[in-house]
């Protein structure tokens, strides 16, 4: 349930489903091909603390998610207690649609995508995200901010144009 103003309230135990992302602005159903896809599924099953899945990312990407949804299919088809319905909605994989929007708030924070705020003196399409390694940063342009819905879960992803600011001479 949706309060005024705020955020939907988080209906899940796994982090990939708890985001507090209040979308506004202009909303637009896209349809995203079967590679783009596969990158959105391992992305988030690669990315849930709850699961253990370390993987290469060669071809295990395909062979871990066929593997991660016979898995929890065939939990979901004997009644196993295990099998519950976040597990269930991760192994159903996203719509084959999503939700672009131009900007969001998560965690009180503004994010605008690049294309509309390129006209604007104030910007907040920068993204910037700490590495593996201690004091190194990552930095982007958010290029779109889309949401997928995972049967009655959604969970909002970025997509950034990233900068290699190591090639700097």
């Amino acid at each position: 349930m949706e309060r005024r103003g705020g955020c939907p309230r988080p209906t899940s135990d796994f982090q990939v489903f708890r985001s507090l992302c209040k979308k506004s602005g202009k909303e637009k159903i896209i349809r995203l091909g079967l590679p783009e896809m596969k990158k959105v599924i391992w992305y988030v099953l690669h990315n849930i603390p709850e699961i253990d899945a370390e993987h290469p990312e060669s071809d295990m990407q395909q062979e871990f998610s066929r593997w991660f949804e016979s898995k929890i299919g065939n939990l979901y088809t004997a009644n196993d207690p295990r099998c519950t319905p976040d597990l269930f909605a991760l192994a159903c994989g996203p719509s084959s649609t999503a939700t672009s929007v131009n900007s969001c708030v998560v965690n009180g924070v503004k994010f605008v995508v690049h294309s509309r705020d390129v006209k604007r003196t104030t910007q907040n399409s920068g993204i910037c995200s700490p590495g593996k390694k201690p004091g190194e940063m990552y930095y982007g342009q958010l290029e779109g901010i889309l949401e997928f819905s995972y049967t009655q879960f959604k969970v909002v992803l970025f997509r950034v144009k990233w900068f290699d600011l190591a090639k700097r001479d």
